[in-house]
């Protein structure tokens, strides 16, 4: 019995004790879980190239990289939307640099002249509306024109490591991204007060890795260019594809 006549027995006193503390321990679970991170955001590349060390061989390897979503949270949610829609599968880096920078993510040619957002921000290819005045909305813009708006103002600088977007211009950032090697340092893509980014470039860090560098710097010394086997080839593509396999989620 909980009640005598309106009061609390012994009995009741101590289920209602029993019920406070239950009460409070499950709002203390429940707090700690809403603050724990819905989804990962650290992504994984296994990609497969020819080692330049061995030009014999061909080696797969996993890039792990870490997303910076407070910092940069339109390109994280477009570069997690390609990767969970397996959109980055069975692409190539198609533009590898010594000392600089590969890049990759062409999901449409693979041959760097494509790839867009693969969410609707406002922005066809770099602009909020046409020469007619008319604003551009996901309806009257082609998909192949979505574009993600420069975040680069978020305080993220280039270094070994760094994950960032490439583009074609102010605001024209879509899918394709590039890494940094260990001996590069490409600071004079960073953004700094002052900087026309209208009229010299600024790209976005959206990441870092933080697994798999020595993959990263084997790749950016792969051969390129036209050779006496591929004379088809040119400029800095890889004469045999550096194979981004799969992305996803770590």
């Amino acid at each position: 019995q909980l009640f005598d006549d309106g009061n609390p027995t012994p009995t009741g006193l101590a289920a209602a004790f029993v019920g406070l503390m239950v009460f409070l321990v499950a709002f203390k679970f429940a707090g700690e879980s809403l603050e724990q991170p819905l989804e990962s955001t650290d992504v994984t590349l296994k990609v497969s190239y020819i080692h330049p060390d061995d030009p014999s061989s061909r080696v797969e390897g996993e890039i792990v990289i870490e997303l910076y979503a407070s910092e940069a949270p339109k390109h994280v949610e477009n570069f997690l939307y390609l990767v969970d829609n397996g959109m980055y599968d069975s692409t190539i880096f198609h533009r590898i640099i010594d000392g600089f920078m590969i890049q990759g993510g062409d999901i449409d040619d693979m041959n760097g002249a494509g790839g867009y957002a693969g969410i609707w921000y406002g922005y066809c290819n770099g602009q909020i509306s046409g020469s007619n005045g008319e604003i551009y909305t996901s309806e009257n813009c082609p998909r192949s024109d979505w574009t993600v708006p420069g975040e680069h103002e978020n305080g993220l600088k280039h270094g070994p490591g760094a994950l960032a977007a490439a583009h074609a211009g102010l605001n024209t950032d879509g899918s394709q991204f590039y890494i940094v090697p260990s001996d590069s340092n490409p600071t004079w893509l960073d953004y700094e007060p002052g900087k026309d980014c209208s009229a010299e470039s600024c790209h976005t860090v959206f990441g870092m890795v933080i697994s798999g560098m020595n993959h990263v710097d084997a790749i950016s010394e792969v051969v390129t260019g036209t050779t006496d086997s591929n004379p088809n080839t040119s400029g800095d593509k890889p004469v045999e594809d550096v194979r981004l396999i799969q992305a996803n989620r770590t």
